[in-house]
């Protein structure tokens, strides 16, 4: 079947839900996290390597963008003031 609907063809209903997990299901469903990354180290280590390293990587950025922002406006404070601060 093609994506495109055809003219008076109806829209397909996603069944209810029921109510989004509380906190301690949410905890619960951390305890199948070894078996997840056991079963993606099987698939290919380095691939596994390579993400846990992107991860850590893309969760630097955001600290690392504010640290440079107190740089910078530091640097303008400074100059505001008269004096010039190097770092």
């Amino acid at each position: 079947m093609s994506k495109i609907r055809m003219a008076g063809e109806k829209r397909q209903r996603l069944p209810k839900q029921g109510p989004p997990p509380n906190w301690k299901e949410k905890f619960a469903a951390l305890g199948n996290l070894p078996r997840f990354f056991r079963l993606v180290w099987e698939t290919h280590p380095g691939y596994t390597i390579l993400d846990a390293l992107l991860r850590l990587l893309r969760s630097a950025l955001p600290v690392s963008l504010l640290y440079i922002g107190k740089l910078i406006i530091d640097q303008v404070i400074a100059l505001a003031k008269g004096a010039s601060v190097h770092h």
